[in-house]
This record gives structure tokens, sequence and C-alpha cells, in this order.
């Protein structure tokens, strides 16, 4: 994720298969906002999450596999 004050910029995965079928690889390569009131919700909504979390669990070792089961609906 990138954020900037004048725009939002958000990375997907690129699309096509993945070589080990375990990860998603779909989907738009981004998503660009401009308009500042998309910007401040974007980040606010993502900090709201973000401080959701525990302190410990703010590493990628935890947060990739948990996104990856969120996605699969699990």
């Amino acid at each position: 994720m990138e954020l900037k004050t004048v725009a939002a910029m958000m990375r997907g995965a690129p699309g096509g298969e993945s070589w080990d079928k375990k990860r998603i690889a779909c989907g738009p390569r981004y998503i660009y906002w401009r308009d500042k009131t998309s910007i401040l919700s974007f980040l606010l909504d993502f900090e709201r999450a973000w401080d959701v979390i525990p302190k410990e669990n703010r590493d990628k070792e935890y947060v990739i596999p948990q996104l990856e089961r969120m996605l699969a609906g699990k």
C-alpha cells in the first residue's frame, strides 16, 4: 500500500495462474484514488482496522496467512 497526500494506491497480485496454486493471483493490478475524500476515508478505515490487531500480530508472518484465510472464506 502506498499513501500520498494527493493520491492513494493499492496494488494487487498480478493476473494469471499462481505457480504454487496456494496464493491468489487474480484481480486488479492497482486501484488509484485522487480525490481527497476517498484518500482520507481509505486512510482512516485502514488505521482503524490495523489498530484492532494486537501489536504482536502485526508482522508479515501473521498478517499474510490471516488475509489468505479471510479471502478463502474461512
